[in-house]
């Protein structure tokens, strides 16, 4: 071997041992921020409105605009006669399956529901942790927090995942006055017979005095290994004339930073292209959320064609995926997504996990008395693993024209080139499944990209060396 091969190899281990050394220093000088990740306790209804619109927004996808904030903070009248959804009885929370790793448990995370809004109150997988185990043949039970509740530090209002925030109604008559009935502080009631592991139905309904004009019932169901939380919206119409109806649903909230160095978390759309592909379209992260302006961003038209949003951090996201509905012809977006809003839920600007998005769903045609209409929506809690991604994809034909892995361009696409990234990343997953130890991996993926690059940049190092 020749003696500038020599020194070049001994240079490239040298360089990685500091490297590691900088990297435990950099750990001991900034240690991870601990994380207020509390049990879980229900949600009671606070005096401060919950559904206020938060005044950081940011349009991702528009075709309509929401209620305005005078609508959504006071009950809707109309000839002195009020609407408004009376509160149910409280019950205990409902979990959906189980949080505990192991093949006795077949669920993959476990869900907290409450009343308030037919929230979704936490997300645990069960088969990740928030910390190493410290014990690794016995270790405690610590499954990893994927979305909680937020307290807004400034009002003390608490905040809860895909919470049904208002619904605006009209009737079909173009001079008709449109209402607005925050449903964000209302206690649901709990359908008695759906509480069970893998199932729980919430119902509100919307009155005028006391006659009944819209009920809502909301589903959450859980499969057996699952990634998957299948969320079923029905609006009934119980009057005797036809209504527009629009209903502003939040996302998920209290995704928290995964990594020390740097926040990774945004909220990202995946968009449908006129060829019929699967793009990675806007992704915005809470800076440019809390700093956007009233007017929100201008997007091109493709924006409209929203498959799904996400909002996740550096190894895990919660992507909420709207079914498309039955039409002709046939249409693999769901059009009812009126619209998508990127919201920061606190004023305060060093507020942290309170970034999520607002979904505003619409039926395309007015819902007619006594008659119906049923939105249903899937959403992933993960890793944004490729491995998983595949595997999910060759059991479902539905999950995989979704094209989930488009998300993880969102981290690198500008950095790099986006096919450089998945080679390095294919490359260094196969090393490690071989020596089964990534750090080792690394080491061998560098000394790889080093030898490739060898002859590109000997030449060089004869000139700098004979300039000497």
């Amino acid at each position: 071997m020749e003696p500038q091969t020599k020194r070049l190899i001994l240079a490239t281990c040298l360089c990685l041992l500091i490297m590691v050394g900088w990297m435990q220093v950099m750990k001991t000088m900034n240690p991870p921020k601990p994380a207020d990740r509390t049990a879980s306790a229900p949600a009671q209804p606070t005096d401060t409105p919950a559904a206020q619109m938060p005044t950081g927004t940011t349009t991702i996808a528009t075709s309509l605009a929401p209620p305005t904030d005078a609508a959504q903070q006071q009950p809707a009248q109309a000839g002195g006669l009020q609407f408004h959804a009376p509160d149910a009885e409280l019950a205990d929370n409902v979990t959906l399956g189980s949080d505990h790793q192991g093949e006795a448990n077949p669920y993959r995370l476990a869900a907290t529901l409450n009343q308030q809004g037919a929230a979704v109150e936490s997300i645990r997988l069960a088969d990740y942790r928030n910390e190493v185990a410290k014990d690794r043949k016995a270790p405690d039970h610590d499954p990893y927090i994927l979305i909680e509740p937020l307290e807004d530090p400034d009002t003390e209002t608490v905040f809860s995942s895909f919470a049904t925030q208002r619904v605006w109604f009209r009737k079909k008559a173009a001079e008709s006055t449109a209402h607005t009935v925050d449903l964000a502080n209302v206690m649901w009631s709990l359908l008695p017979s759906s509480s069970n592991a893998d199932s729980a139905t919430f119902r509100t309904v919307i009155k005028q005095d006391e006659t009944d004009i819209l009920a809502l019932e909301k589903t959450y169901s859980l499969p057996e290994d699952s990634h998957h939380i299948r969320l079923t919206l029905t609006v009934r119409n119980l009057s005797d004339v036809p209504y527009d109806i629009k209903i502003t649903e939040r996302g998920p909230v209290g995704i928290g930073q995964a990594d020390y160095k740097m926040d990774y978390r945004r909220v990202s759309t995946a968009l449908v292209n006129d060829e019929g592909a699967v793009e990675l379209g806007r992704s915005v992260t809470r800076k440019e959320i809390f700093e956007d302006d009233e007017t929100g961003r201008v997007f091109r038209p493709g924006e409209l064609n929203t498959l799904w949003v996400a909002s996740a951090n550096k190894y895990f996201a919660c992507i909420v995926a709207p079914n498309p509905i039955d039409s002709q012809p046939p249409k693999n977006y769901p059009d009812y997504l009126a619209t998508v809003s990127g919201v920061t839920l606190s004023d305060i600007k060093s507020t942290e996990d309170d970034m999520t998005f607002d979904l505003v769903l619409q039926p395309n045609s007015p819902i007619q008395a006594g008659r119906g209409f049923t939105m249903k929506v899937d959403v992933y809690c993960g890793p944004k693993s490729e491995s998983l991604f595949e595997r999910l994809a060759e059991q479902d034909p539905v999950i995989k024209a979704r094209h989930y892995p488009v998300i993880r361009a969102a981290d690198a696409r500008w950095c790099t080139f986006q096919w450089l990234t998945e080679a390095m990343l294919w490359l260094l997953t196969h090393i490690q499944r071989v020596v089964g130890n990534y750090g080792i991996a690394i080491i061998i993926l560098v000394i790889i990209v080093r030898l490739v690059l060898h002859p590109v940049t000997k030449r060089g190092q004869i000139s700098m060396m004979k300039m000497q």
